[in-house]
């Protein structure tokens, strides 16, 4: 846990899981307006001096939604780990029955595989009150998330039941939040929580709840 003098790690990175972000249109830089310079100024400009003036006045700005540049990442190392849980071959939703009207859950989750970074089974249940899932990424890993270039901030928060966990917004659904677990050595458990906007009163805030889903599946998921 940060002490108060010590902010936790932030870390940024390209992927998004989400194929629906928008994409931003890129257009080439207008040319600059021509002024008239006087003698002596223009003496003192050069080429370089030039470029550096279009980027800083329009040129070079990097706008809301666009990659953020790769070199500003962060490559803190991930905190140690201090148990470990393997999540291969793992095949059904991994809530008991008895956890399911904490959430509004009515019905079984639906199991699809995902097969683009991350990667691996995702198990999602759609509820009155919003959408909440797990993601069992048995080849990246938290990796995935810290160690690349990004647009998103990852913030390292408590750990869930000892397992390093990192949060992270989603760009597109103001209304959810995803914990990162690190379970395993190029292993991760991705606990996510939607929250739908009119439903925000019967449930705690989006992070709170996506870590009483994580505390729970964990309950099974434990040998």
């Amino acid at each position: 846990m940060p002490t108060a003098e010590q902010s936790p790690p932030v870390y940024r990175g390209t992927h998004h899981p989400d194929p629906a972000r928008p994409r931003h249109r890129t257009g080439k830089c207008p040319p600059p307006r021509r002024k008239r310079i006087a003698a002596g100024t223009r003496a003192l400009l050069s080429r370089g001096t030039i470029a550096l003036a279009l980027v800083l006045f329009g040129c070079g700005t990097v706008l809301p939604g666009s990659p953020v540049p790769a070199n500003i990442t962060t490559t803190t190392a991930t905190p140690t780990r201090i148990t470990t849980l393997d999540l291969t071959g793992i095949q059904g939703c991994p809530l008991a029955r008895t956890d399911w009207d904490t959430f509004f859950i009515t019905q079984d989750g639906e199991i699809t595989t995902r097969d683009k970074a991350p990667r691996g089974m995702d198990c999602g249940y759609a509820t009155s009150v919003g959408y909440f899932g797990f993601l069992f990424n048995v080849t990246d890993g938290v990796d995935y998330w810290t160690r690349t270039p990004a647009t998103e901030t990852i913030d390292q928060v408590d750990p869930v039941d000892g397992f390093p966990t990192f949060q992270r917004a989603n760009g597109l659904d103001k209304n959810r939040c995803d914990l990162i677990l690190d379970v395993a050595d190029g292993q991760a458990l991705d606990v996510y929580a939607s929250i739908d906007a009119r439903s925000v009163s019967r449930l705690p805030p989006k992070c709170e709840t996506a870590r009483r889903l994580a505390e729970r599946a964990l309950t099974t998921l434990r040998p």
